[in-house]
């Protein structure tokens, strides 16, 4: 190959990766997000951009399966700010009888999305699931467990997931359901812990 067509094709393939980006850019695509925000962060904090909500889809469907919600009517509580179409595609894709917060679904077991990490191939979701296996506690409540659901992606690959922990119970506030035929609900949590924190 010449030096003059080695020039050529190092100048097509610039071309099209800048394409590639630039097409990335217009459609709303994001490498680099963070739900909730994290301090002053340039992290894209919206979780219905691409592939935020691809991320939260595969998690819960890792703890839906996992832990057996499948078998049951089950309901997902997306984060705030996630918009109502973005919400019914991703039950859409759902495994089993999964619904998102509405009217009739209120008394199902709960799955909440409480956080989302995207770091270019990396994603980590979290996700408190009720453990019903333990039953309900005196106050007719359940445990919640935290389960962080690690996932990569590659060259031409679709997300994955690769890992899953769970964190010991009842050591993250519980969102408050969504709703979205009402205004979005108060930032505090339905439930506090005391013994709450934010290590993950």
């Amino acid at each position: 190959m010449t030096v003059r067509n080695r020039f050529h094709r190092v100048l097509g393939l610039t071309a099209a990766a800048s394409l590639t980006l630039g097409a990335a850019s217009i459609t709303g695509c994001a490498s680099y997000g963070s739900y909730p925000e994290i301090g002053s962060d340039a992290a894209v904090n919206d979780t219905n951009v691409i592939p935020m909500p691809t991320l939260m889809r595969l998690a819960v469907t890792e703890v839906a399966e996992r832990y057996g919600y499948t078998d049951a009517p089950y309901l997902v509580n997306w984060p705030k700010g996630t918009e109502m179409r973005t919400a019914d595609r991703m039950i859409e894709l759902m495994p089993g009888d999964a619904a998102r917060a509405m009217p009739g679904t209120l008394d199902r077991p709960t799955l909440h999305v409480t956080r989302v990490w995207l770091r270019v191939d990396t994603g980590t979701v979290e996700v408190l699931r009720p453990m019903l296996e333990l039953g309900p506690k005196d106050d007719g409540t359940f445990a919640y467990e935290p389960v962080v659901v690690h996932l990569r992606t590659g060259a031409l690959k679709p997300w994955r997931v690769v890992a899953t922990r769970a964190w010991s119970p009842d050591t993250r506030n519980i969102p408050r359901v969504h709703l979205w035929e009402d205004e979005w609900a108060a930032d505090e949590p339905m439930i506090e812990f005391d013994n709450a924190n934010e290590d993950s």
